[in-house]
């Protein structure tokens, strides 16, 4: 959707930037991967992706360790919400049989596991207490090892999404000023 709209608007892309929250920020990721292995030319110049969900398979060993600290993420509650929304469980929760289910690491699911090469520069979000803290790190490293510009925040007290509390805490506009910065420097 977001190529046809460039070229049935011609759009400069190069003032776009997309971002995204937790699943949104997955979604995020997912559309410049798809992005930049289709043969539409125009894309964005940056993106913005906030305490994403990039492995839905939750395998990341911070899900266990920060199980205490995150209390916007829940891995039993997760796990059930992610697989009925690919259909592996039905909303009564009669299951597929294994063979049938789709795999949480799919990378048309998890874009943790799909090709980072010639993404746009990205600004990485996630907070040290978070339960989705390892897989941003290894997509941060995923990312600077196929030559992908990634800035990255690390923040040691905000929690999920901590940069949208800007209203009301202190650490949450520093996290947003540094963000502005970083659009300011494409």
């Amino acid at each position: 959707y977001i190529l046809q709209q460039y070229a049935e608007r011609s759009i400069k892309v190069n003032k776009i930037l997309l971002c995204g929250h937790s699943g949104g920020g997955g979604i995020v990721v997912l559309a410049l991967q798809s992005m930049a292995t289709s043969s539409i030319q125009r894309y964005p110049t940056g993106a913005i992706i906030l305490s994403a969900n990039l492995d839905r398979s939750m395998a990341s060993e911070t899900f266990v360790t920060n199980h205490a600290t995150d209390a916007a993420v829940d891995k039993e509650l997760f796990h059930d919400m992610e697989h009925m929304v690919v259909g592996n469980v039905s909303m009564d929760g009669v299951w597929k049989t294994e063979s049938d289910r789709v795999s949480m690491k799919d990378p048309r699911l998890s874009p943790l596991f799909g090709s980072v090469k010639g993404l746009c520069d990205l600004y990485v979000y996630v907070g040290l207490t978070e339960c989705l803290l390892g897989e941003h790190q290894q997509f941060i490293e995923k990312c600077k090892a196929n030559q992908v510009k990634v800035e990255h925040e690390f923040h040691p007290c905000l929690p999920h999404n901590g940069p949208l509390m800007c209203d009301m805490v202190l650490e949450a506009r520093d996290s947003v000023v540094r963000i502005a910065q970083w659009v300011n420097r494409l």
